[in-house]
């Protein structure tokens, strides 16, 4: 039981200090952490459907169009009907919400660098791990 506690312990640091990392990076803008995550969906993503970006996000539909909204009037993304499905409302990035999602100085650097310093081993077996974690995490989504 104390290997549990302290591995979720450990997660929880780990959460954490990537949140704080996100925050500093996208703080010089502005952005609540909602729109950092709708930025990375987006990035991710491509052009995506509203249900498909609020289930991706994790919230619920009426908070999800809030959002775009906010982002739109900022000019970071565009709304559009889709010419397959008129009820179906697309949502992408906007060529400045493009600029902004990859202006990311020095972070991939501060990653490597990171990464650089575990042996072998090590990294083999953080992949190993964020691989299995992701994974069950997927199918506990799929599952609820």
């Amino acid at each position: 039981m104390d290997e549990l506690l302290a591995a979720r312990s450990a997660v929880v640091r780990l959460q954490d200090a990537l949140l704080k990392r996100i925050s500093q990076r996208w703080d010089h803008h502005g952005l609540t952490l909602a729109q950092i995550r709708l930025f990375i969906a987006l990035r991710h993503e491509g052009s995506i459907g509203m249900n498909e970006l609020a289930h991706s996000l994790g919230i619920g539909a009426p908070t999800t169009s809030a959002l775009v909204d906010s982002m739109v009037k900022k000019g970071w993304v565009d709304r559009r009907e889709d010419a397959a499905d008129r009820r179906r409302t697309l949502v992408q990035l906007t060529e400045e919400g493009e600029a902004l999602s990859t202006h990311r100085p020095g972070q991939r650097g501060r990653f490597t660098q990171w990464f650089q310093s575990l042996s072998a081993e090590e990294l083999a077996a953080t992949v190993a791990v964020i691989d299995k974690l992701t994974e069950l995490m997927g199918a506990e989504k799929e599952d609820s």
